[in-house]
């Protein structure tokens, strides 16, 4: 597990509670590799969102609309980079796409190159292991969906996905022709996806090894729902052994019609058990998440680090939207849980570390580290709840705004705190006697 740099308390997310909302905007959007962007919809040149085109590549052949896009990739040399010209090419599907090694599907330098649909597909009687392809740079209007086995380096970068009624950005079920398959080796990375009814959903056969990092997910999740069966969370995924999900930003506001259709929303959503899962470095702003911003629902958890993170809800949300009320986690009993050094504001059921799984896969959790973690505003219920923990179980050095930080085996806890200012330019807080919550220069 990485081990985390301390910093002084200068660095806590508290302060960005008094900052104007466009400042912290640009101040958690803009990280190297994330551009800036409006939370009011339609704003912004697009070239200045994460996605399409990103930096320049240099093509090693070129395609214009009409021209048999899989035929090309299944011709290419490892290396190449087929780049499509600027356009409004229809929908794309791709099958047997396996190279040796990495082949790259490119928008050319130039005007947006808009795909309809992208759909990796494999035989129905025989479906075949797409592998060492990137995809990169695209507007793709209608999203990805991946219904074959997937082997390992398939990467998407670099492409906008938005205003998909009751859809989804990216869309994984390798079971999708049939039969019982597997994908593995799946990176999304600085990846713009907005106004659609779910940013990614892993759904059927085996999952293992998923990367969704650097990207912006949000605003307007739920879009067009009419109902909760339709796709309404940030990320869902049923099951899994290795999901990273580092360093995004998931933005509200939600689709209007989140409340009436009764969605949860969650940022993320885990549900039959998972392995190895790592949720760090994300900014969870106004998400409008309902029940849970993040649940680890059913089955067995093992290895799960949630660390770093800074949650700020939206203010008088549970009084505008009846879904609204949540918890920043709620998991089932785990074995091995860190929770360290996040910020969690205005949760107004706060953190559940953790609650029994109703199917008692695990009756107990085991191995928690819960520490330097900062949550107040919890209008509903305790700020930091732990939960049962059994065995090699570590709770200190926390901070809350009521007395919920403190334990019996608590050595360091700071209760009934609220937030004091250095200074009124900076916003910093002060008076905490040890480093706790987000810290941005962790990055």
């Amino acid at each position: 597990m990485r081990t985390r740099r301390r910093h002084p308390l200068r660095h806590s997310g508290v302060g960005l509670l008094v900052v104007a909302m466009g400042v912290v905007l640009v101040g958690v959007l803009v990280s190297g590799t994330v551009g800036s962007y409006s939370a009011s919809r339609g704003t912004g040149s697009p070239r200045s969102r994460a996605g399409a085109p990103g930096p320049a590549v240099a093509c090693t052949s070129w395609l214009t609309p009409g021209a048999d896009v899989e035929g090309a990739l299944l011709q290419a040399g490892p290396g190449n980079v087929i780049c499509l010209k600027p356009g409004n090419w229809g929908p794309i599907v791709l099958t047997d796409v396996a190279p040796p090694a990495n082949v790259t599907l490119a928008a050319a330098p130039g005007a947006p190159v808009h795909i309809r649909e992208l759909t990796i597909a494999g035989r129905a009687d025989a479906p075949s292991a797409t592998r060492n392809l990137t995809v990169r740079g695209f507007w793709i209007d209608r999203g990805v969906q991946d219904l074959t086995d997937t082997s390992g380096g398939v990467v998407f970068r670099y492409d906008t996905i938005q205003d998909i009624r009751q859809g989804y950005g990216f869309y994984f079920d390798a079971d999708g022709n049939g039969g019982t398959h597997a994908q593995s080796g799946v990176t999304m990375r600085d990846d713009r996806i907005d106004h659609v009814g779910e940013c990614l959903a892993v759904d059927g056969g085996t999952a293992t090894e998923f990367t969704f990092d650097d990207n912006v997910c949000g605003p307007g999740l739920g879009y067009g729902d009419t109902a909760s069966t339709q796709p309404g969370h940030y990320i869902e995924i049923g099951g899994i052994n290795g999901i990273t999900v580092d360093r995004n930003v998931f933005l509200g506001p939600a689709d209007p019609g989140v409340g009436k259709a009764g969605l949860h929303l969650n940022v993320l959503h885990i549900f039959g058990g998972a392995q190895n899962v790592d949720f760090s470095d994300n900014r969870l702003w106004h998400t409008e998440a309902g029940g849970q911003a993040i649940l680890l629902q059913e089955g067995q958890f093992d290895s799960v680090r949630i660390d770093g993170n800074l949650d700020v809800e939206a203010p008088g949300c549970q009084s505008q939207l009846s879904s609204c009320p949540n918890y920043m986690i709620e998991s089932a009993d785990a074995h091995g849980l860190s929770f360290e050094d996040n910020t969690v504001v205005g949760a107004y059921w706060g953190v559940l570390l953790t609650d029994s799984n109703e199917r008692g896969d695990y009756p107990n959790g085991t191995g928690y580290t819960i520490t330097h973690n900062l949550v107040i505003g919890s209008g509903g219920g305790a700020d930091l709840s732990y939960g049962g923990c059994t065995e090699a179980c570590t709770f200190d050095y926390n901070v809350t705004d009521d007395g919920s930080a403190q334990r019996a085996d608590a050595t360091h806890a700071v209760v009934h705190w609220h937030p004091r200012w250095r200074n009124a330019a900076r916003s910093l807080p002060a008076g905490l006697p040890f480093a706790a919550g987000y810290s941005p220069s962790d990055q």
